[in-house]
Parts: C-alpha cells; sequence; structure tokens
C-alpha cells in the first residue's frame, strides 16, 4: 500500500493532482481573459492607425525621385543672334532671317515641360506686340486659338511645322513648331507656346499679306477655350459618353462631359449636391459597374481602401479647359465587392488629412466604366468618380462591443473569484478537520503510554503456577489476573 497516500488521509490532506488541476483551471481561465480582451482590441478600430511599411517605402522613393527644385532649363536665347532682327517696314516684316530663325528653332527643341514657366511664359498680348516688337524679342508668350493653316517646312536641315492659330478675338498669330502636331486637324482648338521672333506679314494664297505675331516653340498642344465655373450639369452632357463594351470604356476619359462634371463637383453648392435632410445612400463599386446609365450624373457614397495616390496631368500636356493642369487620381478599392471593387476617383485639389493605406468615404457623382490591365495583364473595370469631397473614415462609436466584452469579463471574473473562494474554504475546512483528527490521535497516544498498575499474585494464580510443571503445561503469560478486591472464588471460600 502507498504510504503516502496513507499519511495523507491520516492528516486530511487531498493528492496533488487535485491542486494541480485547481490551479490549471484557474490559469485557463486567466488565459481565457486575455484572450477576449485581445479579440475586443483588435476588433475596435484604432484612432490613428500608424504608417504602414509600404506607404513609408513609397515617401521616400518619392523624396529620392523628385528633386527638391526644379532642373534649370537647358534653352538659353543669345541676344546678339536676335538682334539683326528687323519689322519695322513691310519689306523687313517679310523677310525671315534664317539665322535667328534656327536659333530658336534649336533652342526651342531643348525645352521640356515646365521650362517655359521658370523662363517667364506670359499670355501672348497681340496689340503690346504690334507696338513695341523690340522689348518682347526672344521672350516666351503663349496664345490659344483656333487651327486654321498648318504645313511642314525645312530651314538648315531641321524639318518644322508652321501655320497659323485665330484667337478667341479673330486675330491671327504666326507659329512654327520643331515637333510634328499630333492628331490635331484644321479648325481644331490648339495652344501654341514659344519664344517670339518678329511681327511678320504672311503671304496668303490670294496674293494679300496678313500681319501676324510670329511664335517659335517646341510643339502644338490640343487644347480647348476656357470655360466657366460649372454649378449646373446640362441635360444632354452624358448623351455622347459610351462605355456599353471593352473597346468602348479603354478611351480616354478626357472629354466635354468629363471636364464640365470636375468643375460642376468642385463649385456647385453642397447643400444641393448632397442635401443635409435627404441624405444619400452608401453604395458599392459593383453597383454602378452592373447599370451605368443609371447611375450616370447621380450622387454617390462609396467607401474603400486608399490603395493609391498621384497627381497626373489633366489633359494632354496640361491642356483643358478648366485651366487646372493637374488632377490627383486616387484608386480606391472597395473588398466588399470582390474584383469589381476598384474606383477611380478625381480631385481637383488635393484631399487632405488622408494617406495610403486609410479607408476613406468618397462623395462625388458617378461619370462612367474605366477599363485598364492591372499587373497580371487581366482586364478590369474601375467606376469613374469625380469626387467633391473625400475623408478619412471616422468610425461610429461602437456601445454594443464594450457592453458585451464587459459582460463575458464579469463572468469570467466572477467564476474565477468563485473557484478560487472555494478552493479557499476547502483548504481552510481540510486544515480544521486535520487539526481535530491530529488532537485525536495525540491524545489517544498520551492514553495508551500511561504505566499500569502492578497485577495482584492470588492464591488461585499461585497454585496454577505449581499445577502447570507438573502437567507440563506453560501457563499463559497475557492471562489477567482477577482483582484482588473482587468477589472471593469457591475455592478460596474452601
Amino acid at each position: 500500500m502507498d504510504r503516502t497516500k496513507i499519511d495523507n488521509a491520516a492528516h486530511g490532506r487531498r493528492p496533488s493532482d487535485v491542486d494541480k488541476r485547481l490551479k490549471r483551471r484557474i490559469i485557463v481561465y486567466l488565459f481565457a481573459i486575455v484572450v477576449l480582451y485581445g479579440i475586443w482590441h483588435e476588433s475596435s478600430p484604432p484612432s490613428s492607425p500608424p504608417p504602414t511599411s509600404a506607404t513609408q517605402s513609397i515617401d521616400d522613393i518619392d523624396r529620392v525621385d523628385t528633386p527638391v527644385e526644379p532642373l534649370p532649363p537647358n534653352a538659353h536665347i543669345d541676344p546678339a543672334l536676335l538682334a539683326g532682327v528687323r519689322d519695322e517696314s513691310p519689306a523687313e516684316r517679310a523677310f525671315i532671317e534664317r539665322d535667328a530663325q534656327a536659333h530658336l528653332l534649336q533652342e526651342s527643341a531643348k525645352l521640356a515641360y515646365g521650362d517655359l514657366v521658370q523662363l517667364g511664359i506670359e499670355e501672348g498680348d497681340w496689340e503690346r506686340l504690334s507696338q513695341d516688337p523690340g522689348s518682347a524679342r526672344g521672350k516666351p508668350f503663349w496664345v490659344l486659338g483656333e487651327l486654321k493653316q498648318l504645313n511642314s517646312e525645312v530651314v538648315d536641315r531641321l524639318v518644322y511645322s508652321r501655320g497659323i492659330v485665330e484667337d478667341q478675338d479673330g486675330r491671327p498669330w504666326a507659329f512654327m513648331v520643331i515637333t510634328e502636331p499630333w492628331k490635331i486637324e484644321l479648325g481644331d482648338i490648339v495652344k501654341v507656346s514659344g519664344f517670339f521672333l518678329k511681327i511678320y506679314d504672311m503671304a496668303q494664297p490670294d496674293g494679300q499679306f496678313v500681319r501676324m505675331p510670329l511664335l517659335i516653340g517646341d510643339e502644338l498642344l490640343a487644347s480647348a477655350y476656357r470655360i466657366s465655373p460649372v454649378t449646373q450639369l446640362r441635360e444632354d452632357l452624358f448623351d455622347t459618353v459610351r462605355d456599353r463594351d471593352l473597346a468602348q470604356a479603354s478611351r480616354p476619359l478626357e472629354s466635354t462631359a468629363f471636364y464640365e462634371l470636375l468643375s460642376y463637383v468642385k463649385n456647385a453648392n453642397p447643400d444641393e449636391l448632397f442635401p443635409p435632410d435627404d441624405p444619400t445612400l452608401e453604395t458599392m463599386p459593383h453597383h454602378l459597374l452592373q447599370n451605368p446609365e443609371a447611375w450616370r450624373g447621380r450622387p454617390v457614397e462609396l467607401t474603400g481602401v486608399l490603395m493609391y495616390m498621384k497627381e497626373a496631368p489633366l489633359g494632354p500636356r496640361g491642356e483643358n479647359p478648366l485651366d487646372d493642369p493637374f488632377v490627383w487620381q486616387l484608386w480606391v478599392a472597395d473588398t466588399r465587392s470582390g474584383d469589381t471593387g476598384t474606383m477611380l476617383v478625381m480631385c481637383l485639389d488635393k484631399p487632405e488629412g488622408i494617406a495610403e493605406g486609410d479607408i476613406v468615404d468618397v462623395q462625388g457623382v458617378f461619370f462612367r466604366r474605366y477599363s485598364f490591365e492591372n499587373k497580371a495583364n487581366s482586364p478590369r473595370m474601375a467606376a469613374v468618380v469625380p469626387a467633391h469631397s473625400v475623408t478619412k473614415f471616422t468610425p461610429g462609436e461602437d456601445t454594443l462591443n464594450p457592453i458585451l466584452m464587459k459582460v463575458i469579463i464579469s463572468i469570467v471574473s466572477a467564476i474565477v473569484v468563485l473557484v478560487a473562494f472555494g478552493q479557499w474554504r476547502e483548504r481552510r475546512g481540510a486544515k480544521l478537520v486535520r487539526s481535530d483528527r491530529m488532537a485525536r490521535k495525540r491524545r489517544m497516544v498520551e492514553t495508551v503510554s500511561e504505566p499500569r498498575a502492578p497485577p495482584v499474585v492470588t492464591e488461585i494464580t499461585r497454585k496454577r503456577r505449581k499445577a502447570a510443571p507438573a502437567a507440563g503445561k506453560t501457563p499463559p503469560q497475557d492471562e489477567e489476573p482477577r482483582d484482588s478486591e473482587g468477589p472471593p472464588s469457591p475455592d478460596t471460600r474452601e
């Protein structure tokens, strides 16, 4: 038999595995509380999530790739080569100095986007240049108008295009550009930017000479006349918008409807666009893609994760009727719509207070579907939404989860307290029982250890002891002698 169990039973002790099980149970309950708190803490959205590593890496790349200051222009106009240009008399205005012309064409070929802005480009003033051409010679100007003539010529083995542009006031401007115009036809609205050479009298097919300023630049850009801020959409604005199939949806976004819609979401009254008493219900991108005709031109509210944000030219080299050269493109993904949850949000002004990786709320107007090719070379469709506002998503106060977590933690805590209290009471009772048992055992030991009175030898005892050797028997040693004070035996009486 196991002596440990006997000793435990004698002292009122429990086996050690019982204590171990109770301790393990308490540890499990405490661990459950920690796990529940961790789940609740993770499920609660953080107030200000830290930037992701991807966002930080993109910021680092932008700081490395983007120079702090723009590079200086490579084009340098030599005033000495323009000193011989004359345009006072009709004969001088009908003649173009080839050295000055070739110099301006060569320097125009060195221009990059934004260089003329650094050189101080101004809008061309026909009257000012006609009255004082000498003070403006070699300076950069721009003019916007309708293309009337266009042909190609060669000077000093330089192939260039020349023609006439008529501005909004009906005044002609002569131009020469070193880059061949692309997808530009007579009658298109174009923008000419270049260096002023002289007042030039150009011969027309009918033999007449037309006086006009001559600009020599890099390229001829397709453009449009500037429009006033749009506060109301025309009823027929979207009649020419087509996005039914992949071919139609892959066409460029730039169009009259697109520009007017961008101006509308920027300049319209917010209370009319999104009435406070009639809140717009939140929708998802796949609803817009499934039925674009029903949603086109309607205010929408969407929510998603901002995946990528960049500033891009609006129109060819920033030429558009809004006179705003750049637009912000925000690629937002709503995972609830799966593969069709991509949105292309367009903003004329940079949204403040948001960063890549944030959940954003978008208020805007749906324009059309736009197809693109993803990194896996698969076609994807996105909903294009010119945005009135893009703000960081702020979740509402969660009242249910905290209450549930408090109830769960309270129940588990109560169970732990009850188990601990029960264990304390059981240990306390066992201790009392053990103390009582030890006291009884102590009393019993003290009673057994007390010395006994010596036995009284009587006559009968002596006779039995004498008779025992004669009979060959040994008298029993453990037989208790009778008390001498007891009643006398019959033998004694005799």
